[in-house]
């Protein structure tokens, strides 16, 4: 009888933990999958000029560190608007990982990025890790380290 009754114990034990062991996994998908929309969405208010779109998606304290510059979102706004009606750009992500732990969430990725500039194709290529927390108002993107992809020359 002991053993009977441990053994029902131990079932109501798993049954309890089980479930929600899978349930983090689950919610983890999902918050990352809200992260990474965030990421996206910042990249295409830069294709639409939607300044509002990409102060959406950034926190506060945001900064973008490119190739030795550090720059605000109101900074990368600034960049942007002289360039507005003389282009189109279109962005793609490549070789994406992505890693959650907790209230943060970090992507690394190639972007790959296509422009047509005053009727010239031109095409840009950048390695990036981006970093984005969970807040009151959602996930936003509190960090973007960018580093332009250099072209092999032969030597």
């Amino acid at each position: 009888m002991e053993k009977q009754m441990r053994f029902t114990w131990l079932c109501v034990l798993i049954s309890l933990i089980l479930p929600t062991g899978c349930t983090t996994k689950v919610d983890q998908g999902v918050e990352l999958q809200y992260a990474e929309k965030v990421l996206q969405s910042y990249f295409d208010g830069i294709s639409a000029f939607d300044y509002q779109k990409m102060r959406d998606a950034c926190s506060p304290d945001y900064r973008l560190f490119e190739d030795g510059t550090i720059w605000t979102v109101e900074d990368h706004i600034n960049f942007l608007q002289p360039m507005e009606g003389k282009g189109n750009i279109s962005y793609s992500f490549q070789d994406a990982r992505k890693t959650i732990d907790g209230n943060v969430a970090w992507i690394t990725h190639r972007n790959i990025a296509e422009a047509i500039m005053q009727g010239n194709p031109v095409h840009f290529e950048w390695i990036e890790s981006a970093i984005l927390r969970k807040m009151d108002s959602g996930w936003k993107m509190v960090l973007l380290h960018s580093t332009t992809v250099k072209s092999a020359e032969p030597q």
